[in-house]
């Protein structure tokens, strides 16, 4: 021990100058004036705005690739010192002073000059002649586009760079595998090669070609080893249990490590969170948050919701209203409400949000403790930007003329008063429990009748059905009236992803509703009449099917109500509002259940 003190640490290294010469002219080819151009080239405004994002830390999502690349990208600024404030809005913009060109250029010029040297070592790996390999390397170093693109801000030089890096790292293993298995430096380069893979498809999904290519190889390899005589099944097995680890449980834990760092960094409201979930909308700094703050899990009167129909074709839609108004005539000579419009639009918009209101007070606030919405409750709808009422009244529906119209109501002080009360109603029976957390949950909402009181709910207050309950469905019977029905949904943004749950409405027999939330659905509809309860009749919408039990829309440009007794026509006084005219009986297509004269028909099918 004392004499290996007295003799001199002794470090003997081999240094190949090939590998040098090719690594140092890579460099100069890759960052000499690396600056120039100082403007905006090709898609540089394009991964430039991702960058911002990741610099002021909002959300984003590009469909066209995982998140790694541009991170790495962002890496670079982030050096650099780049605030973000950059607008990337066309190509040949010139870089203001305080964006840092050198820096944000920098890791994809690296990444060229390493494959230059790498080339060499991968030719070298495979036994050919040094000769053989400083030919390959040398047309690396010299290809005009690889140069041109190491010098920009893109993501082709490092997937080029990983996907060298997997080959190489997987030749090396092999190589290594003849003369030391399970050796540290076995362990590295079969870790590494994994390590590559991942982040060759991490940046772009391409990168998956080079995967399968080292997997391919490596089941080649292990079915060789399984072969192999001179091996124990153990030493084979752990062979086997090692490449899995390296090639497949490695490459996936970094794919999704790639995306939870990506969804770690980015905490706020963003343009590109509209394709995500209302709940991890909710999650994120400014946007929906602001409006779900302070909002109660279940939904109390000041809650505020949207409405979805589940059913719209060719995608589902939200119930919707903004401040145009229905026109006073329409083409077809007809007239109309002139009151502010309800559509469904197939996006998600901050004009899709409405309060649930308590008709008995003025304020809009969930009050403390939060008074949930319970069974047979009257409630009113009040559209959140234009502070309206959702309404209804009879006069004939801009697409659907044999039902009535919904709008929001303006008080034109002229004799249409607001018509803005409704019921929800709730049947509980049995139903099988569906899959995950979806619990379905059949309600309907019936406009109150048009009386200076809100009437009382009959039979006890059974409050709101919670998840893990089991929900029945309303059934058209004669001789009663058949249910009109178009569904919507009901999303509680205030319910946290991990207990959020979809609930399903049953309206009529083979339709339904589905409400996203702690919260049952609602689907809301009018009671036309006074003094007797009926069966509500909900929204239905242009293109509904009646008598089959399947609801289907065919466009969202507008919205309808109850249908009528009959078709509306122009009134005599000239009015431009709607009448209607007494229709003979009509039968349910359901049960064939006769509708006695005044009571609501089965509109017919508009489109």
């Amino acid at each position: 021990m004392l004499e290996s003190l007295k003799r001199p640490v002794v470090v003997t290294a081999s240094i190949n100058l090939n590998i040098v010469a090719l690594t140092g002219m890579g460099l100069l080819s890759r960052l000499w004036c690396l600056s120039y151009p100082r403007a905006v080239v090709f898609d540089e405004v394009y991964y430039g705005q991702y960058i911002s994002f990741y610099m002021n830390r909002v959300f984003f999502l590009d469909d066209s690739g995982p998140p790694f690349g541009h991170m790495l990208l962002a890496l670079g600024g982030y050096l650099g010192g780049f605030d973000g404030n950059f607008l990337w809005n066309r190509i040949g913009a010139e870089y203001t002073s305080d964006v840092p060109v050198w820096a944000l250029r920098l890791l994809p010029a690296l990444a060229g000059a390493l494959s230059v040297p790498m080339g060499y070592q991968i030719v070298s790996e495979l036994q050919f002649s040094h000769c053989t390999a400083m030919g390959a390397a040398l047309l690396l170093l010299i290809e005009n586009a690889l140069v041109t693109q190491s010098r920009l801000m893109l993501l082709e030089s490092p997937l080029i760079f990983f996907n060298l890096l997997a080959v190489l790292s997987y030749l090396k293993f092999f190589n290594s595998q003849k003369h030391s298995p399970f050796s540290p430096h076995w362990w590295f380069w079969l870790m590494l090669t994994g390590v590559a893979c991942a982040c060759a498809v991490g940046i772009k999904y391409m990168g998956i070609f080079t995967y399968l290519l080292v997997l391919g190889i490596a089941a080649v390899h292990a079915w060789h080893l399984i072969g192999d005589r001179t091996l124990s099944n153990v030493c084979v097995l752990c062979h086997l249990l090692a490449r899995v680890m390296a090639l497949l449980a490695t490459p996936v834990t970094l794919y999704l490590l790639f995306f939870r760092v990506h969804l770690a960094l980015l905490c706020r409201s963003g343009p590109h969170d509209q394709i995500m979930s209302s709940a991890f909308q909710a999650s994120l700094e400014g946007g929906l948050a602001r409006i779900t703050e302070g909002q109660p899990l279940e939904v109390a009167f000041g809650s505020q919701v949207t409405l979805r129909n589940v059913f719209g074709k060719p995608l589902p839609c939200w119930l919707h209203s903004h401040q145009n108004t229905y026109p006073m005539i329409y083409e077809n000579g007809r007239g109309s409400s002139h009151q502010q419009q309800v559509t469904c639009y197939p996006f998600k918009d901050v004009n899709n949000w409405w309060i649930i209101k308590d008709p008995g007070r003025h304020q809009l606030e969930v009050s403390s403790p939060p008074r949930p919405v319970r069974h047979g409750d009257v409630v009113q709808l009040v559209h959140g930007m234009s502070t309206r009422l959702l309404n209804t009244h009879n006069v004939a529906a801009p697409l659907s003329p044999h039902a009535q119209e919904v709008s929001c109501y303006v008080d034109y002080n002229i004799s249409m008063p607001a018509q803005n009360l409704w019921r929800l109603a709730l049947s509980i029976g049995q139903r099988p429990r569906p899959a995950r957390s979806q619990v379905p949950v059949p309600v309907s909402l019936g406009r109150a009748p048009p009386s200076g009181q809100v009437p009382q709910a009959a039979g006890p207050q059974a409050p709101l059905l919670a998840p893990g309950s089991r929900g029945g469905s309303l059934r058209c019977s004669p001789p009663a009236s058949p249910p009109l029905c178009c569904t919507f949904v009901c999303v509680s943004l205030s319910a946290l992803p991990w207990l959020s749950a979809c609930f399903r409405l049953a309206i009529l027999p083979s339709s339904s509703l589905f409400l996203l939330g702690l919260i049952p659905p609602v689907s809301f509809g009018q009671v036309p009449g006074t003094g007797r309860e009926v069966p509500p009749a909900t929204f239905c919408l242009r293109g509904i099917k009646w008598g089959s039990g399947r609801a289907g829309l065919a466009g969202h440009r507008g919205l309808a109500g109850l249908a009528p007794s009959g078709p509306p026509s122009r009134s005599p006084e000239g009015s431009g509002l709607a009448r209607t005219v007494p229709q003979p009986p009509l039968r349910c297509g359901l049960c064939g259940g006769g509708l006695a004269p005044g009571e609501p028909a089965v509109p017919r099918r508009t489109s």
